[in-house]
């Protein structure tokens, strides 16, 4: 079974002791803690983001995706609740933990 790659660009900020705002791109995995429910969907998140003014990070957390009727969740919709370390190998190391809410759309080919 193939794990669900998706990829993302932003913005986020403030980053300890470089900048307010940074922009990104991230490359990560989904794979879901345990079978799925109607309510909720626990999801466990890794990937390699490159941070433009930071550098390189590697980026783990979890996820929420929240309730999603029939007729939505067919097409992959749902409301997601994350939070997430980007853990950047700049000299010096940080962790940029982050918490997140976003609405995902699932578009497969």
């Amino acid at each position: 079974m193939p794990l669900p790659v998706f990829v993302e660009f932003g913005l986020m900020g403030p980053q300890a002791n470089r900048s307010y705002l940074t922009g990104y791109m991230s490359a990560d995995v989904n794979v879901p803690l345990f079978k799925s429910s109607a309510k909720y969907v626990p999801i466990a998140i890794a990937g390699y983001s490159r941070l433009f003014e930071t550098g390189h990070a590697l980026d783990y957390g979890i996820a929420l995706a929240l309730p999603r009727s029939a007729k939505q969740s067919a097409l992959g919709n749902s409301l997601r609740i994350e939070l997430r370390d980007y853990w950047t190998f700049a000299n010096p190391q940080q962790h940029n933990i982050m918490l997140r809410v976003g609405w995902m759309y699932l578009e497969t080919d």
